[in-house]
């Protein structure tokens, strides 16, 4: 299975997914735009390992931007 990237709303399942590449992550405090206009602030990043010690996941953990939220 290769390895993925998941953006993820804190504490939620994932909302979008790509394969990952050597493309760089975006850093916390950076602004992502998904599908439907939506934008995202970036708050860390989290990097999970399989019991075999390999890296399974990479998820980028993310909240709603502050002007998504007043409308």
């Amino acid at each position: 299975m290769p390895l993925e990237v998941h953006f993820a709303v804190d504490g939620g399942a994932p909302l979008w997914t790509r394969p990952y590449s050597r493309e760089p992550l975006p850093d916390a405090g950076a602004v992502v735009q998904v599908v439907g206009a939506k934008s995202y602030v970036v708050l860390g990043q989290e990097w999970l390992y399989a019991s075999t010690g390999h890296l399974a996941v990479v998820v980028v953990w993310l909240r709603e931007s502050p002007a998504d939220v007043r409308g």
